[in-house]
């Protein structure tokens, strides 16, 4: 499933060269293929040759500027664009698209990210049918994504411009962190997120909404679910935890989206939920499917926090207490206090 796609600009997203001619002319059907892509929950951004000022500038113009996070106009090779977008982004590359009209930019990108996937601006006409931007699961909460992208984009921004220590930057931004019992209107964005996320993910095991309400009949399973917002905006729903069983204690499934990682947000949501709602003297298991390196991410994670392999599919930590201490630039509150 693909959930960014990068753009060329000229002769790909515009008929022209910029830099030769500024009256380049906007390929026809852009608009709403962008608009279904946003639909669609895959963001786009851009890795150009082009000035970036004037590039920026055209997009404005077309009135497509707000379409694209991240977008990398400059000299450099594109390659050097793609991995920034990918860093800044928090996206694996298989789960990215270039499209290009230049069979040379393809080739080069290829061989450094043989698991993006290159296509020809030829092909444009036919991008929304084929099959890897055809998402297995939407829901409302769909066309929201770019927006939570932009909040990312604010972040990062800043943070480039900032004097200080990285910790200090971390605690300016305010992060603020409900958690809290999942609710029936929570579980479209639950399994929306359990089809999408690889990278933070324990068990990659894709369930549907059924699934959830089948294992939340038995009375000691819960999902407790995490939504996070900084200075920079609202990030809403960023992951869940579905637990159950007394000593041990199991987490069936344990996910936080990509997008708000590399601060401490998997780990503090982790620590707080288990000593908010499990017993001091419980054993604690994690089910964590160990045979792909898809969510080695995650496995790193829960390795720092002092989680154990106890047997192919089992981490496990004694009790609670073995748990580091949360991050000190996340506050936790209530829903009233949210």
């Amino acid at each position: 499933m693909i959930k960014c796609l990068i753009w060329d600009l000229d002769e790909t997203l515009w008929h022209g060269t910029l830099s030769d001619n500024e009256r380049v002319k906007l390929r026809e059907n852009i608009k709403p293929m962008l608009d279904e892509l946003t639909a669609r929950g895959i963001i786009s951004s851009i890795a150009s040759r082009n000035d970036e000022n004037s590039a920026m500038e055209k997009l404005r113009q077309f009135g497509l500027r707000d379409y694209f996070v991240f977008p990398k106009c400059s000299w450099d090779s594109k390659v050097t664009s793609i991995k920034l977008i990918l860093e800044q982004t928090n996206l694996s590359s298989e789960h990215v698209a270039f499209i290009d009209d230049n069979p040379f930019e393809r080739f080069e990108v290829q061989s450094y990210f043989p698991k993006m996937l290159t296509i020809d601006s030829a092909e444009i006409t036919n991008l929304l049918a084929r099959p890897e931007f055809v998402p297995s699961y939407s829901s409302l909460f769909t066309p929201n994504r770019i927006q939570t992208y932009k909040t990312l984009e604010k972040r990062k921004s800043a943070e480039q411009g900032w004097g200080g220590s990285r910790q200090e930057f971390l605690k300016s931004c305010e992060m603020t962190m409900l958690l809290r019992l999942a609710e029936n209107d929570d579980f479209e964005r639950i399994v929306e997120l359990n089809q999408r996320a690889n990278q933070f993910n324990t068990s990659l095991e894709r369930m549907d909404v059924s699934d959830f309400e089948s294992l939340l009949k038995q009375k000691s399973n819960k999902v407790i679910v995490a939504e996070l917002k900084d200075i920079f905006g609202d990030y809403g729903f960023i992951g869940y935890l579905l637990v159950g069983g007394k000593s041990p204690v199991q987490i069936h499934s344990f996910i936080v989206s990509c997008r708000v990682e590399g601060r401490g947000i998997a780990a503090g949501f982790l620590i707080h939920a288990l000593r908010t709602f499990v017993q001091d003297d419980y054993e604690i298991e994690m089910l964590v499917n160990m045979a792909t390196d898809r969510n080695r991410q995650m496995r790193i994670l829960l390795h720092s926090l002092g989680f154990k392999k106890k047997d192919e599919q089992t981490l496990f930590i004694p009790t609670i207490h073995g748990l580091p201490e949360i991050p000190n630039w996340i506050r936790f509150v209530s829903a009233n206090d949210f």
